[in-house]
């Protein structure tokens, strides 16, 4: 189904798996934006991360999948009105960054005209009765202009120009950083996609706190 995020989950090292239904959406609610991301924290606190093509969402489980948290919206700014690609790396107990490309414009993802660039959103009480989300915009300037097509191969010319997903982590101090694409400040005499890395350096951390 077009509206449900499952989690495979298996208890004798990958021999044999079973299902898991971690959130169903409302009516035709398409949550297939990309895939849906997974974190384990280190108190064994399980987060995924997920998209309904305007909004990225997290929910958590503190017992091995069989409950889930209600989902909460994580971009919640007045320049990341639509979010897509959410990536979720965990800490300590409860604690989450999540990544996600954001833009300001309201039309959708296909816009040709939506300007996006970088957040983070964190959260270091993720099992809260209502768990506290702040969001940050990670690169300060705009690294992509037009659609962002999620079709994969059968995305049309010059809409699959960036990584279809972050590789962020969290370093040994707690700091975030992640890897991200930029196909506009590139050399003039190329058109190549770019990575650049970012590393936190303030704020709250999800480990060491």
């Amino acid at each position: 189904q077009t509206n449900q995020v499952y989690m495979a989950k298996s208890s004798d090292g990958g021999q044999t798996w079973m299902l898991k239904l971690v959130y169903q959406a409302p009516g035709t609610t398409n949550l297939q934006h990309v895939f849906p991301a997974i974190a384990v924290d280190r108190g064994s606190g399980l987060h995924v991360v997920f998209n309904d093509g305007v909004n990225s969402y997290l929910t958590s489980s503190g017992d091995g999948g069989a409950t889930w948290t209600t989902p909460k919206r994580l971009n919640n700014s007045w320049n990341s009105k639509v979010s897509l690609e959410p990536w979720v790396v965990a800490g300590d107990y409860g604690k989450v960054n999540v990544f996600f490309y954001g833009t300001d414009d309201t039309k959708g993802f296909m816009d040709p005209n939506a300007q996006w660039t970088v957040f983070m959103a964190q959260t270091l009480n993720a099992f809260a009765n209502v768990p506290l989300v702040t969001q940050a915009q990670a690169v300060p300037y705009i690294m992509h202009n037009g659609p962002i097509c999620i079709n994969g191969t059968a995305c049309a010319s010059g809409t699959r120009n960036l990584l279809e997903y972050f590789y962020p982590d969290v370093y040994l101090d707690g700091n975030a950083l992640a890897v991200y694409p930029d196909d506009l400040h590139v050399d003039p005499s190329t058109t190549v996609t770019r990575a650049w890395f970012i590393r936190q350096t303030g704020g709250s951390r999800v480990t060491g706190q």
